[in-house]
C-alpha cells in the first residue's frame, strides 16, 4: 500500500463499517445544489457578460435550498447507504430534481400570470434548467465517487486481510 492508500484507509476506516447518517447525506446534497447554483449564476452572468447581484443571489439562494430540500425530503433520496449506490439511488435523484424543476416552474408561471412579478427573487427559467441540471450531475457524481472511493480502499483491505 502506498501513502495515498494509508491515508484514505486511515480517514475513511471508522465509517466503513457503519453507515453514513442520512441527514448528513442530505446535507452534502444540499451543499451540492449550492455549489450547482453559485457554478449556474456565474456561468449566467460570464455569458450576459454582466455583473452578479449578490444580495439578489443571496435570496434566490434560500429559495433554491428550500425547493430542492423539499424534493430530497419527499422523494427521499437521501436514505441509503451511499457505498452501494446504484440504479434505484439514481432514479430517486431524478425524481429529486424533476420535483424540483416542476415546482420551480409551477412558481415561476404563478409570479408571473398571477402575482405581476411581485416576487422578486425568483430565479429565471435558464437559470433553473441549468441548475436542474447541474445539481442532478452532481448529485450523481458524488453518489458514483464515494461507492469508487469504497470499492478501492475498503473493499481492498477486506480481501486483503481475509488472504
Amino acid at each position: 500500500m502506498n501513502v495515498i492508500d494509508k491515508i484514505a484507509v486511515r480517514i475513511f476506516d471508522k465509517y466503513s463499517s457503519k453507515p453514513f447518517h442520512k441527514y448528513w447525506v442530505l446535507a452534502m446534497d444540499c451543499l451540492i445544489v449550492l455549489l450547482a447554483f453559485t457554478f449556474t449564476v456565474l456561468m449566467r452572468a460570464l455569458i450576459s457578460d454582466s455583473s452578479v447581484d449578490w444580495q439578489y443571489i443571496w435570496g434566490q439562494t434560500g429559495i433554491v435550498l428550500a425547493v430542492f430540500a423539499l424534493s430530497f425530503l419527499v422523494t427521499q433520496s437521501y436514505v441509503g447507504l451511499l457505498r452501494y449506490a446504484g440504479l434505484g439511488d439514481l432514479a430517486r435523484l431524478a425524481k429529486a430534481s424533476i420535483l424540483a424543476l416542476i415546482v420551480f416552474i409551477l412558481s415561476l408561471l404563478t409570479n408571473h400570470f398571477l402575482l405581476d412579478n411581485a416576487l422578486i427573487f425568483m430565479p429565471s427559467y435558464s437559470t433553473v434548467l441549468l441548475l436542474v441540471l447541474l445539481a442532478f450531475v452532481g448529485l450523481c457524481l458524488s453518489r458514483l465517487f464515494i461507492r469508487r472511493i469504497y470499492n478501492e480502499f475498503f473493499r481492498l483491505q477486506a480481501t486483503t486481510t481475509n488472504a
